[in-house]
């Protein structure tokens, strides 16, 4: 994963639905997202184009 020096490095998207969000992005963004992570309160994670984590 190669991040920019002053580049985002994790995106949070806080939706009523986790769940529903997280499937229009995975379209959107064309990527998959893992399973709830409880290291970031059970976000689902992707990497984005850039190598920043966006977590749902």
């Amino acid at each position: 994963m190669t991040l920019l020096e002053h580049g985002i490095y994790y995106l949070e998207i806080v939706p009523a639905d986790a769940r529903v969000a997280r499937d229009v992005y995975s379209k959107a963004l064309g990527r998959s997202f893992a399973d709830a992570a409880p290291e970031v309160r059970d976000a689902f994670v992707a990497e984005i184009p850039g190598g920043s984590l966006c977590g749902i």
